[in-house]
């Protein structure tokens, strides 16, 4: 087996067989499941440069191996991050983070939270939580804003 390096931690592998080689590709894994993963491209054209339907030249190879070490390392790095987040988790755990943040403050205080005396005083509370829902949800990319 002969390989050549494509970058940094990906190389591109040619193994003569009996009729034709084969080209491969390696790269490092980071991620879970193992130090390398190798997979095969295609039938290699040992005969000439000409381009045939099925047979890879060098070039054709270079690329090709390319493309599917870029779309193995973004597949991993998507499991790595977990499942995307989506509206319902993201208002769960703001709700999970208000009541913990409003727990503190009355263990803090030492005091129930007193009603408003007037609406002005309700409309500035409410107004704050919106905001922090707001921003808890574009930080979560559940929503966009124009």
């Amino acid at each position: 087996m002969h390989w050549r390096r494509l970058d940094a931690e990906a190389h591109l592998g040619y193994r003569k067989g009996k009729q034709s080689g084969v080209w491969f590709v390696r790269w490092r894994n980071h991620h879970k499941g193992g130090n390398y993963k190798q997979v095969s491209v295609g039938v290699a054209n040992d005969i000439n440069a000409k381009l045939a339907a099925g047979i890879l030249t060098f070039e054709q190879a270079v690329r090709t191996a390319r493309e599917a070490v870029a779309r193995a390392r973004t597949e991993a790095a998507s499991q790595a991050a977990g499942p995307a987040p989506t509206v319902r988790s993201a208002v769960e755990s703001y709700v999970r983070n208000a009541t913990l943040e409003k727990s503190a403050e009355q263990v803090a205080t030492s005091d129930p939270t007193p009603v408003p005396s007037c609406g002005a005083t309700f409309l500035v509370k409410k107004s704050a939580a919106i905001r922090k829902l707001r921003n808890l949800l574009l930080a979560h990319r559940c929503i966009c804003m124009p």
